[in-house]
């Protein structure tokens, strides 16, 4: 199974839609929001099944596993009460098919544990992948060139220039602190679920800047969810209402919407869609769990879902890379834009032309040689030839007592 092939499925798209508009949690908030961010519950059980999903991908990989396993998700969706929970049953869920993959009878004996966990941490640590999130305007670049962290970069200037302007009015740190830092670095993460969830936000001090920042906590007057759906008129709407509460001047504020119909536009973020690239562990130094013995010996006596988690719990949250990853050592994978799940309905994808793609992710080229110009070269071979020929006359003159 190719890893994209899963988010092409109708199935899984209608059991994340499911997932996300869930009447019976819709208006509830996530135990687990972020300081200074309102995060919906459903949006995190969202995050939570795309995450199995993709460590099904990473250590199943049976298109004829998969139907089966949609139809428990569906289940399980119905029946969870908390996140906690949800978890649990995931992961239970995942050693169910490890076990049916491996052909074991059975998991709750000592070697059929050992079986379970030793196949998982294989193919999820060994032989799997970290992630690095970014907008579709960037995949057909990573694609063809890789990502080094020196050329990978937003055109920010603008943004620095609106930043500036709300620090005047007392929101510091409206955007991100990343904007100032002066050594470009990559940032990947070892968890699908964090993965997807900078995915939908990428880039993310724009995200802050439109819709998620810390002063757009007032759900009556700011739309939240309007940069993760690419609602254009929603964003400029939320920065309009917050630049008016903050007095912002006449001009001030005409900056500012210039500079987000720019940065917009330069995105091309009403059909961005969310892409993640696949990264080996090994290519990072990634593959392996130093305590990963001492799971294993654990095992034996603990519960298996207990030691299933110890292997693909999070290590590295944030993962920040100075060194280039070559095109031919990552893997992009196009998700299911936030709004596609929203509306249950997929959307054309469009992908960013190559050569508009400069001010965004500008790319080292091999200097064009100049024109050869034919007319240019044969003026210059007759100057040669004629200051040729009038040396060799003044040399015989000389010799023969001309002059």
């Amino acid at each position: 199974m190719q890893l994209e092939e899963i988010w092409k499925r109708q199935d899984i798209l209608e059991l994340l839609h499911d997932v996300l508009e869930a009447e019976e949690t819709k208006n509830k908030i996530s135990p687990f929001t972020k300081e200074g961010e309102v995060y919906g519950y459903n949006q995190y059980s969202l995050l939570i099944f795309i995450d199995f999903l993709i460590k099904y991908q990473i250590i199943i990989k049976e298109e004829s596993l998969l139907k089966d396993t949609i139809e428990k998700l569906k289940e399980i969706r119905t029946t969870y009460q908390t996140h906690q929970e949800l978890v649990v049953y995931l992961n239970s869920l995942l050693a169910e098919l490890v076990r049916l993959k491996l052909g074991l009878t059975e998991k709750e004996s000592a070697e059929s544990k050992i079986s379970i966990l030793r196949y998982i941490y294989s193919e999820y640590i060994v032989n799997g992948y970290c992630f690095h999130s970014f907008p579709s305007v960037f995949r057909k670049s990573i694609i063809l060139n890789g990502i080094d962290p020196k050329e990978y970069r937003y055109p920010i200037y603008e943004m620095k220039q609106t930043s500036h302007i709300f620090e005047k009015h007392n929101c510091k740190g409206i955007i991100t602190k990343d904007l100032n830092d002066q050594t470009p670095f990559l940032a990947l993460t070892d968890s699908p679920a964090m993965a997807y969830y900078h995915a939908i936000q990428s880039p993310e001090y724009f995200c802050n800047l439109t819709a998620t920042g810390v002063y757009m906590k007032n759900e009556q007057l700011y739309d939240r969810e309007a940069y993760y759906r690419k609602d254009k008129e929603a964003c400029a709407r939320n920065l309009s209402i917050l630049s008016q509460q903050v007095r912002m001047s006449q001009k001030e504020q005409a900056t500012v919407l210039n500079a987000f119909g720019r940065q917009w536009n330069l995105l091309n973020a009403s059909v961005s869609f969310p892409c993640i690239a696949f990264v080996k562990r090994r290519d990072i130094g990634r593959d392996n769990l130093e305590d990963f013995d001492a799971i294993i010996e654990k095992a034996k006596e603990e519960d298996l879902i207990l030691s299933v988690s110890k292997i693909l719990d999070s290590r590295y949250p944030c993962i920040r890379r100075y060194q280039k990853i070559e095109s031919n050592q990552l893997e992009t994978v196009a998700f299911p834009a936030y709004q596609e799940i929203k509306q249950n309905k997929w959307m054309e994808k469009v992908e960013e032309p190559q050569e508009e793609m400069d001010e965004l992710f500008p790319t080292k080229k091999p200097k064009k040689k100049k024109p050869h110009n034919e007319n240019h070269t044969v003026l210059l071979l007759t100057i040669l030839l004629i200051i040729s020929i009038a040396c060799l006359i003044y040399i015989i003159l000389k010799l023969y007592g001309g002059i």
